[in-house]
């Protein structure tokens, strides 16, 4: 499997939009979106930084390898973020279920926040 296509199945898998990973990676998205449209290979350091980020190895990256470590789950990922607050973390997963939603439907998150902010309001 070639690079720009693992690449976007680890981004995806990660829940990580290319302008945040090229954030990440200190990169611009221009350059990001060269990696896994284009097919241009990285630096070896932004090679390792990637693979650091999306919790991978370099060998399974570039396709030597079709041995990829096991994904991190979201908490793991939120608590190598950081964010270790049991609410701060019930919080996160509730938005990202509303972000889901959103994508599937017509409304958006701010109305669904706006919303649920009027009603606690009248409470």
């Amino acid at each position: 499997m070639l690079f720009n296509v693992r690449l976007k199945q680890l981004r995806e898998l990660a829940g990580l939009s290319q302008a945040e990973l090229a954030r990440r990676l200190g990169i611009g998205r221009d350059l990001y979106n060269k990696y896994e449209r284009a097919g241009i290979q990285p630096s070896y350091d932004t090679l390792v930084l990637i693979a650091k980020t999306l919790n991978t190895s370099i060998d399974y990256l570039l396709g030597n390898s079709n041995v990829n470590p096991d994904p991190l789950t979201t908490e793991e990922f939120l608590a190598q973020q950081g964010v270790t607050n049991p609410e701060h973390i019930a919080m996160l997963l509730s938005m990202m279920d509303l972000v889901k939603k959103d994508s599937e439907s017509d409304s958006s998150v701010g109305e669904y926040l706006e919303k649920d902010m009027n009603m606690k309001q009248a409470n």
